[in-house]
């Protein structure tokens, strides 16, 4: 580059000496070779720089005007190199795998092999559901080209995995009491993505191929069938409700049906309130969980109730029966305020069908009709037994006293209220039935009475025991007054009969 000239200042004073024209030396060059070429930035800024020091000074500073150029002369200079040192900076630090454009998007990591997705199922990892259905579409579409034997392997190993997802989807909603929100959509977004690739399949018409058909898998269905046994596992006792010939019967056998009654019910009405408070919020509208799980439990219900009406049954074990599919079930788990309804909505009926009700309302009444009988003649023993010992009857409030009257009318009472907690129908068809009983037992206590004032005038207290005896016939035929005000009817006249003597 050539040398800038600099200024020289008189000897005289401090005047400034007229600028002197710049002196070049000539260097010459050797033969054929041409003078190094300047470049445009580089003369420019000698040309630029040349002039600054070229322009001519006042004291005191240079004039507006050229301080003016001189400043924006600068500012170019600097903008201009500072564009220059960010390239060379970008060239220094960049490499041939940089200079892609940062807009550019990155490449997706590959999708697992099948051996990795064995794995990840094997580890219950259900996120990986969508890579095994992208397999079985590929397999689908590429099958043409591919020989029928590697065809054929491919789609085993596809089906293999089916099978670890299959088990690993069903293991998580097998009972969702115990499982995480989180891991529950996920499962129900697989069975989902299943059906609709079930739907898409089955609207596509297919080329024969050497492919097993695999569609419609049927996933949801296989969900309502994994409800079904964990309802069933939920709702078994260890030991079975149904008596069979190595038990016996009787309050053994009726205990154990009630216990099972008992579970089956709580169990019931707890995991149906579980179901409607937490799973319906979150279970897909496709799913219907709520019905799903209610018709479960009440069909699992009524196959056990049925099972056990089969049998012939002891009276008590009837009497349950009849309880829980006429009252507790319709009362306690149908209609229970933390259902709101939804039960009846569905309209899941009874436990058992009208017929075989009938049939165990007929068995129900002919069993307590005669168990009354039995009760009231047991009764009668003891105050005859009580006649033939000479004992002297209970004075009470000026009046002598027998417990017959309360105990006869005490086993009334209660098989009336036993049928009406079962039924309002079901008493009203007893109380014609206890009537008769009742008018059974007054002939046979008539009797009984007759033969006492026969064979008892030797004994002590023969009058205390007629008027204890007098004092009965009142308290009956005031029991009996009263019931036939509850049946609206007059009472017969062949009840009142045995009192009238």
């Amino acid at each position: 580059m050539m040398k800038m000239m600099t200024f020289f200042q008189s000897s005289q004073g401090n005047q400034i000496s007229p600028p002197v024209p710049p002196q070049y030396e000539s260097e010459p060059s050797p033969i054929g070779r041409k003078p190094s070429a300047v470049s445009e930035t580089e003369s420019d800024t000698i040309s630029i720089a040349s002039s600054e020091d070229l322009s001519p000074r006042r004291e005191g500073g240079l004039s507006p005007c050229k301080e003016e150029e001189k400043k924006k002369k600068k500012k170019g200079i600097r903008k201009m190199l500072n564009v220059i040192n960010k390239g060379i900076r970008r060239k220094s630090h960049s490499s041939p795998s940089d200079e892609v454009p940062e807009t550019e998007a990155k490449p997706e990591a590959p999708p697992p092999t099948v051996e990795e997705l064995y794995s990840l199922l094997e580890q219950g990892r259900l996120e990986v559901a969508h890579h095994l259905l992208r397999l079985e579409r590929e397999l689908v579409q590429n099958g043409s080209g591919i020989n029928e034997e590697e065809l054929i392997r491919q789609q085993s190993k596809v089906e293999a995995l089916y099978t670890l997802l299959k088990i690993a989807v069903l293991r998580v909603l097998h009972w969702p009491k115990e499982t995480e929100p989180g891991l529950l959509l996920e499962a129900l977004n697989i069975i989902l993505e299943q059906e609709q690739e079930d739907q898409r399949v089955a609207a596509e018409a297919r080329e024969p191929s050497a492919l097993v058909n695999t569609r419609p898998r049927n996933w949801l269905k296989l969900w309502q069938e994994g409800v079904r046994d964990s309802v069933e596992i939920r709702m078994t006792r260890p030991h079975s409700m149904i008596p069979d010939g190595n038990r016996s019967e009787g309050k053994e056998a009726s205990s154990e049906a009630a216990q099972s009654f008992l579970h089956m019910g709580k169990t019931m009405k707890e995991d149906l309130q579980f179901v409607a408070e937490h799973l319906q919020p979150i279970y897909p509208a496709e799913f219907n969980v709520f019905h799903t799980y209610a018709v479960c439990y009440h069909n699992y219900f009524s196959a056990q109730i049925s099972s056990m009406a089969q049998f012939e049954l002891n009276k008590e074990d009837t009497s349950l029966l009849l309880l829980w599919v006429q009252n507790l079930y319709p009362s306690e788990i149908i209609d229970n305020a933390k259902l709101s309804g939804r039960l009846r909505e569905i309209g899941l009926g009874s436990l058992l069908p009208p017929k075989q009700i009938r049939r165990l309302e007929v068995n129900y009444l002919s069993d307590e009709t005669a168990r009354i009988q039995e009760l009231m003649n047991e009764g009668l023993k003891m105050e005859v037994k009580k006649w033939s010992e000479d004992k002297e009857p209970i004075y009470l409030e000026g009046n002598y006293h027998s417990e017959l009257p309360i105990d006869i009318i005490q086993i009334i009472s209660a098989l009336q209220l036993k049928a009406e907690n079962i039924t309002i129908d079901l008493g009203k068809q007893i109380k014609p039935l206890l009537m008769t009983k009742f008018s059974s037992f007054l002939k046979s206590y008539q009797q009984a009475f007759v033969d006492f004032l026969e064979k008892g005038k030797q004994q002590k207290y023969y009058r205390a025991i007629i008027m204890a005896n007098i004092n009965n016939c009142l308290a009956f035929r005031t029991h009996i007054e009263k019931a036939s005000q509850a049946l609206k009817k007059e009472p017969s006249s062949f009840i009142f009969h045995p009192l009238l003597r």
